[in-house]
């Protein structure tokens, strides 16, 4: 069977295609997940230091009134990265520690501390958790609030989670053609879409979404599509 990771394999073959593999994911994939989710450690850490804005930021710094400083800003985006790191962590935790027989989690921890815990874990288990599955409430992208989710996807979500670090800390290099003017059908922002120009395939930079080649041209068309209908209108 093809690598799950579909288009963005790490061992496509020269037409493009995912790898042949006797899993669910393919080696060089695995291999690649298994270094992204140690990096969670670091990048919640990191995230962190990103979550309150800097003084040039804020403003002056002056106090407003009797009651002093106003509530620090935060921001957002980070916090909000970094609750995903700390849930999906913890959730596929609890999926091997139970396939594995393993003890549960120390209830009452810090959330770093938890992400690191987790992280113990998962890392050398991902082959392991790649052939399973877990039944989850609210799981992001999931069209139930209760789902068995397949562990390959699992394993792919948490690979995620460093890219999305990367790129929130600065880190990530900027690559690719531009799509000026084209909107995003996951989060309708446009001239966010940028093509890899390796295999055509497009991301967007303001949601991440992405597109193989395919599904891009298809899009194109549906937007022109639309531009028409509403010009003949």
């Amino acid at each position: 069977m093809r690598c799950m990771s579909e288009s963005r394999c790490r061992a496509r073959d020269e037409r493009g295609d995912p790898a042949l593999t006797d899993g669910f994911l393919c080696f060089s994939c695995l291999e690649s997940a298994e270094r992204d989710v140690r990096a969670l450690v670091l990048d919640y850490r990191d995230l962190e230091q990103h979550l309150v804005p800097s003084l040039g930021q804020r403003g002056s710094g002056l106090p407003t009134g009797r009651g002093g400083l106003p509530p620090l800003p935060i921001a957002e985006h980070v916090l909000e990265l970094q609750q995903d790191i700390w849930w999906l962590t913890d959730a596929w935790d609890a999926v091997v520690r139970d396939l594995d027989r393993l003890s549960d989690k120390p209830p009452r921890t810090r959330a770093g501390w938890a992400v690191q815990q987790s992280v113990t874990i998962l890392a050398p288990r991902l082959e392991r958790l790649a052939m399973a599955s877990g039944t989850m409430w609210d799981y992001p992208g999931a069209p139930d609030r209760c789902s068995e989710i397949p562990g390959w996807q699992g394993v792919l979500d948490l690979a995620h989670l460093h890219q999305r670090a990367r790129h929130v800390l600065g880190l990530s290099a900027e690559r690719g053609e531009a799509c000026i003017g084209v909107i995003c059908g996951y989060c309708d922002v446009k001239s966010k879409l940028v093509r890899d120009p390796e295999d055509g395939g497009v991301t967007c930079r303001a949601c991440e979404g992405h597109y193989t080649a395919v599904e891009y041209s298809i899009l194109v068309g549906v937007l022109a599509a639309a531009v028409h209908e509403e010009e003949a209108a």
